[in-house]
């Protein structure tokens, strides 16, 4: 019983954090690059793309001998990446593009790209092991309520966001 809801509030803040970052990233790239509706649409992109293999990833999770373990280490890394993740960004743009310019398409794929890797890998990945744990847990865990408890956390977290974080505190 404890086991089950570990792994369903696990989905639930999975997808809490997911789309907390996935706001937060995208209004950085909107900030960072000058961007528009282009950059937006690139590094959502990329975000569905990296997040995608991530789960392609998930099918190795049955090879892991210390699954618990090793996801709790995944989730304490996803809530320890986005903030690295808003510094490589300001730090691609000043390495690699000069001062004043104009990021092209190529810039902002790349970039997007690298920033984005590791915590959409884990992500994917995360997902994908959780919703079949989920599954084994019970008869009644179903892939749907995988679905259903990581929507209930993306959409608690969309609100939260946009409704609390970003009137109190200066994202731009």
């Amino acid at each position: 019983m404890q086991r089950r809801f570990a792994i369903r509030f696990a989905l639930f803040a999975l997808g809490f954090l997911s789309i907390a970052t996935q706001i937060i990233m995208i209004r950085e790239f909107l900030n960072i690059f000058y961007g528009n509706e282009l950059v937006m649409g690139i590094v959502l992109a990329n975000w569905m793309l990296l997040t995608g293999l991530g789960a392609r990833f998930g099918n190795v999770f049955h090879r892991i001998q210390r699954k618990i373990g090793f996801l709790v280490f995944l989730m304490v890394l996803m809530t320890i990446l986005p903030s690295f993740m808003i510094l490589n960004i300001n730090l691609l743009k000043t390495l690699f593009f000069p001062f004043g310019s104009m990021i092209g398409l190529w810039g902002v794929i790349c970039s997007s790209f690298l920033v984005l890797l590791p915590f959409c890998l884990i992500n994917g990945f995360l997902f994908t092991s959780l919703s079949v744990l989920n599954v084994g847990q019970s008869k009644a865990g179903s892939l749907g309520m995988a679905y259903s408890l990581e929507s209930l956390g993306s959409l608690f977290s969309a609100l939260f966001v946009s409704l609390v974080l970003l009137w109190y505190f200066d994202a731009g």
